[in-house]
């Protein structure tokens, strides 16, 4: 099995999205799954999901143990959880390199998002991260409208 420290420095720099149960999720999957055999030889051979997993649990592994966040915002709800965040991380192997990602749950209605950016330079990232935000405040914004309806 391929190490996480060999994804991510192959994902460097690039931006990745996934997800099931929206429309276009098997779309945004496929070219995940496309994307990252083509950067990463090593997993071509493995089946579809088995990649998605392997560079879900790279990412999960990279913030827990060689990040340090920058920035972070949480919204939650009755089955709904949309998270944003930034890191600066650093590992021998590959460097220093910044990790934004926006995750959103919905479980009423079955749905999973997640997509993160791998960059070199903190302002990308920091850039991401704050059109990230602003994505939420906006789903926030019309959300309230939606109540006052």
């Amino acid at each position: 099995m391929v190490s996480f420290i060999v994804l991510l420095k192959k994902l460097l720099p690039g931006d990745y999205y996934t997800g099931f149960g929206y429309p276009g999720s098997e779309d945004d999957h496929e070219s995940f799954v496309r994307e990252v055999k083509k950067r990463v030889p090593e997993v071509a051979h493995e089946e579809d999901r088995k990649v998605e997993e392997m560079v879900n649990e790279a990412v999960e592994w990279a913030v827990n143990n060689i990040c340090k966040p920058l920035g972070h915002r949480v919204k939650r709800g009755v089955n709904r959880l949309h998270e944003v965040g930034v890191f600066q991380c650093h590992h021998p192997e590959i460097g220093t390199f910044y990790l934004t990602f926006d995750e959103e749950s919905n479980g009423d209605a079955g749905t999973w998002h997640f997509g993160f950016s791998l960059r070199r330079s903190r302002e990308e990232a920091e850039r991401d991260y704050r059109e990230a935000v602003e994505e939420m405040e906006e789903e926030e914004e019309m959300e309230e409208e939606e109540e006052v309806w």
